[in-house]
């Protein structure tokens, strides 16, 4: 008959109980008349066995709520003490496969800018590749300041100054090309031989456009004399934002021995008018850019020739570019 052996199991069980096994496990390395080493983390000092756990992670709440996450493609963050919940990913954003992405469109500007455009003469504006929205304005051209006509002895004469070029802007989609129309400066008038002039109108496409300043107005020698009241700015159409050019200044009253002074020109969104004539300085100064109206002149008594008016400044397209 044969002896009865035990089961492969119960050989496996007996193994594990073994003590040789289990002395090697905890990293004892000598035994026989008392423990004489062994490896770390355990340690033997004068026959106590001890076990030294720096430099390891103790159990700890967070890392337990996060051992247990199951989500993919998700953003958590701690909402309380050993709690983790996960981001919401709002509107106009998407995360997925680790990059988080804007996704808006139709009114909001996405993107950054990507360039600038300025036209300070008339063109055609070509879109910049990955374009897909501009910020586009507008500015009409300063009017020219008025002339002072030559005095005798006793006169005197002033003039009023060209009217700011109005201003518009507009967010566009813009085409592949488009007209540029920049309105010219006003040239300041000379009594008796040129009247000054309007400044021109500036536009972008059919998107929207500004008028230029209205001329100034020129005088004649006279012992007592007034051009009027101040000239009006020219005015934005079609844009989001409409704004209308400044008015020239009133010009001075004549004093006592026959002093007085031709008015300042119109200011414009991005351009100052020019300064205008005082007396003995004589002809009216030019719109400072962009769209600044012409300063009107001025002469004192005895002034032997006329005095010009200055020039309006010309207007100007700015076009901001946007990408996707």
């Amino acid at each position: 008959m044969t002896d009865w052996a035990p089961a492969p199991f119960r050989i496996a069980f007996d193994s594990a109980r073994d003590p040789y096994t289990a002395r090697n496990a905890l990293g004892i390395t000598t035994i026989g008349g008392g423990v004489s080493s062994a490896t770390p983390p355990l340690s033997i000092t004068s026959g106590v066995i001890s076990i030294d756990l720096s430099g390891y992670q103790p159990i700890d709440g967070d890392l337990t709520a996060i051992s247990g996450l199951t989500g993919t493609n998700a953003i958590y963050y701690r909402s309380a003490a050993s709690t983790w919940t996960a981001v919401t990913i709002g509107t106009g954003l998407t995360f997925t496969g680790g990059t988080l992405a804007n996704s808006a469109s139709g009114t909001t500007i996405a993107g950054k800018l990507i360039g600038v455009q300025v036209f300070t003469a008339s063109g055609t504006y070509t879109r910049t590749a990955g374009c897909t929205i501009a910020v586009v304005e507008v500015i009409g051209g300063g009017g020219g300041g008025g002339g002072a006509d030559a005095t005798a002895a006793g006169q005197i004469s002033f003039a009023a100054g060209g009217g700011g070029g109005g201003y518009s802007c507009k967010r566009v989609s813009p085409g592949a090309t488009e007209t540029v129309t920049v309105g010219g400066g006003g040239a300041g008038g000379v009594p008796g031989v040129t009247g000054p002039v309007a400044g021109g109108t500036t536009s972008f496409g059919a998107h929207c456009s500004a008028t230029g300043g209205q001329e100034g107005l020129s005088t004649t020698a006279a012992t007592v004399t007034s051009p009027g009241g101040a000239r009006t700015g020219g005015v934005g159409s079609g844009g989001d934002i409409n704004i209308a050019g400044g008015p020239s200044g009133i010009p001075g009253a004549a004093f006592s021995g026959g002093f007085g002074i031709g008015s300042s020109g119109g200011d414009a969104a991005r351009g100052g008018g020019g300064g205008g004539g005082l007396n003995f300085t004589g002809s009216g100064n030019a719109g400072r850019a962009y769209g600044g109206g012409g300063g009107g002149a001025a002469n004192w008594a005895s002034a032997g020739s006329n005095k010009t008016g200055g020039a309006g400044a010309a207007g100007v397209v700015i076009v901001w570019e946007y990408g996707a």
